[in-house]
């Protein structure tokens, strides 16, 4: 093959053809079939993605139960059913009423 250049020509494309031809090397590798690898994945959400994301998860994921611990505390109901039977923090959220307090 003979490439004919012409003498002003500095393009970079017209370099490089001329580099690979004399030196006959192949600008183009042919292949017989695509060869595809697919990666587990759930969406966009890949286990890398999850590695690389793991430490802000971990810190607004403490975030969002100390919020959700701190609007509940209050409730009656999340106070007799989770709080109270906390091991050692639980007797802050038991209510003992003096028998001179109580209805009778």
């Amino acid at each position: 093959m003979i490439l004919v250049c012409h003498p002003t020509s500095n393009s970079r494309v017209t370099k490089l053809l001329a580099f690979c031809i004399q030196k006959n090397i192949n600008m183009v590798a042919y292949v017989s079939r695509l060869v595809g690898k697919t990666s587990p994945h759930l969406g966009r959400i890949t286990p890398y993605n999850l590695l690389s994301y793991s430490s802000d998860l971990l810190i607004w994921g403490g975030a969002w139960w100390a919020g959700l611990f701190l609007f509940t505390e209050a409730w009656p109901k999340f106070q007799h059913t989770f709080y109270q039977k906390i091991p050692y923090f639980g007797s802050h959220w038991k209510k003992e009423i003096p028998p001179e307090d109580r209805i009778n």
